[in-house]
């Protein structure tokens, strides 16, 4: 469903406040005609995986995608 991913090399640091570990973080780029499908799934998967926090965040593109590195 992603047209690009991009994993954030931070995904073993602690990136909230919430216990645990983070396991990965990873921006997804999903065509606007997409996201509801894409938000479903997501949904689904975090159904299926209890004791998993899987967190669907967003809108990041501007700042995950940009070659250059730099938010805007």
């Amino acid at each position: 469903m992603a047209a690009a991913s991009r994993r954030d090399p931070q995904a073993g640091a602690r990136l909230s406040d919430e216990p645990g570990t983070t396991v990965t973080s990873t921006a997804y780029l999903v065509h606007q005609g997409k996201s509801e499908a894409f938000a479903r799934l997501v949904e689904h998967a975090a159904a299926k995986t209890p004791g998993v926090k899987i967190e669907l965040a967003g809108p990041g593109a501007c700042i995950s995608f940009d070659p250059t590195g730099r938010p805007y």
